[in-house]
């Protein structure tokens, strides 16, 4: 078996306030940057999300007088005007985040970090190659999250409403 020298990664970009599932934003990432280099072992992990990515994502959600909690990714070390942020510390049980991060909020795990792993247990089984497969299921996570607490056939007659007046 040929091990092929790269492999292209399908990834989103996402945001949400915390407490709110209704905000959760989605962005695919350009595909261009999905491109990684396979290890000796066969092995390969997705490139890191860059600067200039995040920036344009937050350009566009990132709001003066939020607190942003974030991993510790290199992409995120650039300070936004007006935004306080912390860093999230990946342990359990939550830990105050560290000294000089925004008085008395939590880190621990992310409010998206939960919404990743149902969006990939969305997605197993699906033909990666197939035109659009993955980006339905993705979707279909997506609003599942964004109606969860609400009646599901007034949420979908919603979304046909929007779909009949788009024609």
């Amino acid at each position: 078996m040929v091990v092929p020298a790269s492999v292209q990664w399908v990834e989103y970009d996402g945001m949400k306030r915390r407490g709110d599932p209704a905000s959760l934003y989605l962005e695919e990432r350009d595909p261009q940057k999905g491109y990684s280099k396979r290890k000796k072992n066969g092995g390969a992990c997705p490139p890191a999300y860059t600067r200039s990515e995040y920036l344009a994502l937050a350009d566009k959600k990132v709001l003066p007088g939020s607190l942003q909690h974030t991993d510790g990714a290199k992409a995120y070390a650039v300070d936004l005007p007006g935004v306080l942020k912390d860093a999230v510390i990946h342990a359990y049980p939550p830990q105050f985040t560290k000294p000089g991060a925004a008085s008395g909020s939590w880190a621990g795990t992310q409010s998206l970090d939960g919404w990743w792993g149902h969006a990939k247990r969305n997605c197993q089984e699906v033909n990666a190659t197939t035109q659009n497969a993955l980006k339905q299921h993705i979707h279909e996570a997506q609003w599942h999250h964004w109606v969860k607490t609400s009646d599901r056939w007034l949420a979908a007659g919603t979304v046909l409403r929007w779909h009949l007046e788009a024609e």
